[in-house]
């Protein structure tokens, strides 16, 4: 497999990664967080606002949320997400099967687990990285 992929390399001019050097080159960086990236230029979002966004257990729009969301007179079309948050937010559904299993799952934890797990929480929103 090598070789032919040598040979093919050669033969089209490329040279040919595989995803495991994509992950780890994407290890070795750190990328700043929406709010770091948008509070500079962008309307004010907060971080509790950002902590709300970045929810894994948010579900996604269906077609007729997301329909209702760009009706809103209140919508901007420039930078959607941090001109919009209020709305997006207020749209938001919680998927609260999952969520609560999770936060079961957290309480069931050492309580030194837990402590550092917020901790990195706390660290990765002061430090910009979400």
């Amino acid at each position: 497999m090598q070789k032919k992929k040598t040979q093919l390399s050669k033969e089209i001019g490329i040279e040919i990664r595989s995803y495991d050097y994509l992950s780890d080159i994407l290890k070795q960086k750190r990328f700043p967080g929406f709010y770091n990236l948008s509070k500079s230029i962008l309307p004010t979002i907060y971080k509790e606002q950002v902590n709300q966004y970045i929810n894994p257990f948010a579900k996604a729009f269906t077609f007729f949320e997301w329909k209702k969301i760009t009706e809103d007179p209140r919508l901007n079309n420039f930078h959607m997400v941090s001109s919009n948050i209020e709305i997006l937010l207020e749209n938001r559904v919680i998927n609260d099967e999952y969520f609560s299993k999770f936060k079961s799952l957290l309480r069931s934890l050492p309580e030194e687990s837990i402590n550092l797990y917020y901790q990195c929480l706390s660290e990765e929103m002061n430090a910009g990285f979400c």
